[in-house]
Order: structure tokens, then sequence, then C-alpha cells
């Protein structure tokens, strides 16, 4: 009788895991096509892609503190290739999104520093009549930027169609699980946007 109840247990125990591993199928399917335009660095095969809003907190966070440890671990060392997707989710984060995209248009390499400003100033910051020139200001503070053509870039919202693109992409890839950040690797999502979760999915592509 024991031995029957023990089995009838870890039966019950296995079905109920094997649900809960569907559920997470189901919410983080296992491969899936990106289709989202977005600022590309590097070309090895494996594909780090990140969705962001540059006037979310928690993009923020990880722009701050889990992507210069993805840069210097796998991109410096040539092991991913990284892509950015900028989205225009929150109030006013258009302006600064397409800023983002005319620098990397301009100066691929002035990007990354330049978002970095981004967030520091426009994370917890309003958009207002004098968002143009202190995005202006923040070209010339990241450097090597034709600040010209920058403002006729922002003046035409220039990639607003980009923008509008990129946001109906990433909620039709997410569906109900639409969050940012997001972090693909490979095309598979990773569960969780800290460096932990992010260096597990990395090093698991790798091998």
């Amino acid at each position: 009788m024991g031995l029957r109840k023990a089995f009838v247990l870890i039966t019950a125990g296995i079905v109920f895991l094997g649900l809960i591993a569907m559920k997470i199928i189901a919410a983080y399917p296992a491969s899936t096509s990106i289709e989202a335009s977005g600022p590309v660095f590097g070309s090895a095969p494996i594909e780090v892609v990140i969705f962001e809003d540059l006037r979310c907190a928690g993009c923020r966070t990880f722009s701050q503190t889990v992507l210069p440890q993805i840069e210097a671990e796998y991109l410096d060392t040539n092991r991913i290739q990284l892509k950015i997707i900028p989205l225009g989710v929150l109030k006013g984060s258009k302006i600064l999104a397409n800023a983002a995209l005319a620098v990397y248009q301009l100066a691929p390499d002035r990007f990354l520093p330049f978002v970095q400003l981004i967030f520091a100033r426009f994370a917890y910051g309003k958009i207002d009549n004098s968002t143009t020139q202190v995005l202006l200001n923040l070209a010339k503070e990241a450097g090597g930027i034709d600040l010209l053509k920058l403002q006729e870039a922002i003046d035409q919202q220039r990639y607003y169609p980009v923008l509008d693109r990129n946001l109906a992409d990433a909620r039709a890839l997410m569906g109900k699980q639409f969050r940012i950040p997001a972090v693909y690797v490979n095309r598979v999502r990773v569960v969780g946007v800290d460096w932990q979760a992010v260096e597990q999915a990395i090093d698991e592509a790798i091998q």
C-alpha cells in the first residue's frame, strides 16, 4: 500500500512539473522570428537581441549594469552579434528613439555611448520643448556626430515609421508576455533580464 501511494505521488509530481514546463514554453516560445529593425554590432553566429524603451527605468538599469557585461564578455571578444531594437512605448520616448536611430546611421560607433547618455538624462526626466536641444547637447558630448544632420532627422521625425513597425512587431512577437527590457538569444527569449540569466542563455547557445 505504501509503495502504491508513493508511486501515485511521484506520478502526480511528474505530471505537475510537466504542466509547469508547458506553461513556461507557451509563455516563451522555443524559437521565433524577430522582424523588428535596430542597430547591429558584431557578426558572430550567436545573436543577442534587446528590446528597450529609452524612457524605461528598467531598461536604464539593464543598459547600465547588464549591457556593459555583455559587451565586455561577448561582443568585444567577437562571440555574439548584438542587435538593439528601440521602441516607442512610453509617452515621449519616440523622439529619443528617433534620435538614437539617426545617430546609428550617422556614426554607428557612437550609438551605444549616446544611448547611455539618453538613459542618464531622460529615464526619469520630462520631455518638453527643450528636448531637441538637449539631445543635440548629448550628441555633442558623445562626440563624432554630425549635429546638423541629427537635428534634421529629429525635426523630420525620420524614423518614426520604423519605430511604429518595431512596436507592432514586438507586440506580435511577445503577445501577452510583452514587457521591456526583453532579451532574446538566437530567437529564444531569456526568462529574466539579470546578468546571471543572460549569461547562462548566451553560454548555452555558444556551447
